[in-house]
């Protein structure tokens, strides 16, 4: 709550523990943006959400960052969490907005279906 007070953005902190995760630590805060840090509930692998205040919606974000294979394909799924769409750009990294804030999650291992949707809908 500090830091996203600090940073002037609505920092969530998703159920991390529901989702098979625990949160670390505060990685980062500035201005618009704060990066939180969370790992998998066996220390396998870490993982950062950073969560920063947007004026775009998700047709101008996945405009902005997406891009197709040669085949016209896009780099990227989608999930359907509550009523967000979830980009997936492979195992690791995935990315959304929610009311004015873009959500983004990278790390070093894979997360499930279910594991984006509980961490996408606690947030």
């Amino acid at each position: 709550k500090i830091a996203s007070f600090r940073a002037g953005v609505e920092a969530t902190m998703p159920d991390f523990s529901a989702a098979g995760f625990a949160f670390d630590h505060v990685i980062k805060e500035q201005p618009g943006k704060v990066v939180i840090g969370f790992t998998a509930s066996d220390n396998s692998n870490s993982y950062q959400l950073t969560q920063q205040t947007t004026n775009w919606d998700n047709q101008t974000m996945i405009n902005s960052i997406a891009s197709t294979y040669s085949s016209g394909q896009p780099n990227y799924t989608t999930i359907k969490a509550g009523p967000n769409t979830v980009y997936r750009f492979d195992n690791n990294d995935i990315t959304w907005i929610s009311d004015g804030t873009w959500y983004q999650i990278s790390g070093t291992g894979p997360l499930s279906d279910s594991q984006v949707k509980s961490l996408v809908i606690s947030s």
